[in-house]
């Protein structure tokens, strides 16, 4: 009973979307993934947009699923390569920002969190959001500037193993 590959699937009013899909190394390239998909796309209701979050490698490899690569896609994806992580701890005292659990956000903090999400996603997903964030296996903590959102980071339990999942737009707003 070893966990080969996982998949994802959401729905939010209109839009289905898949989001952590992965198949562990030794697997790929057997069938597995392509198998993940059609199942997960069946679960799709017929008018839905099905958004799929991916890195750009697998664009391509997509289309044969019915998926079209959308250029004007404002999300952007980023990594930063850190040179010198033993200077972290002390830019977490110089930064102003205050980090808060999900759970332990105030009614105007989670007002902020949510236009943040429409800010970045340009989607209105409130209750959906509401929903998958407030889940029990979520452990969510959020960067927070007086009461402005500049980073969001979440950390989804993914069939027991850990997972990250990192949101950004160019304003960090």
């Amino acid at each position: 009973d070893q966990i080969i590959g996982s998949i994802s699937i959401t729905f939010s009013s209109k839009y289905a979307i898949i989001g952590v899909y992965y198949v562990t190394e030794e697997y790929r390239h057997s069938g597995i993934g392509s198998k993940l998909f059609r199942e997960a796309l069946q679960l799709v209701e017929n008018g839905q947009t099905v958004i799929f979050h991916s890195m750009s490698h697998l664009s391509k490899k997509c289309a044969r699923f019915g998926f079209t690569f959308l250029s004007s896609q404002e999300w952007k994806f980023v990594t930063y390569v850190v040179s010198n992580p033993s200077s972290f701890p002390d830019l977490k005292v110089a930064n102003k920002s205050t980090i808060v659990k999900y759970s332990d956000l105030s009614e105007v903090q989670h007002k902020a969190l949510l236009e943040y999400d429409e800010n970045v996603t340009h989607l209105s997903r409130d209750s959906w959001l509401k929903i998958w964030l407030g889940q029990d296996d979520f452990d969510l903590h959020i960067a927070l500037d007086e009461v402005l959102i500049f980073q969001l980071k979440g950390s989804p339990n993914t069939s027991g193993n850990n997972g990250r999942a990192f949101s950004s737009n160019d304003n960090n707003t």
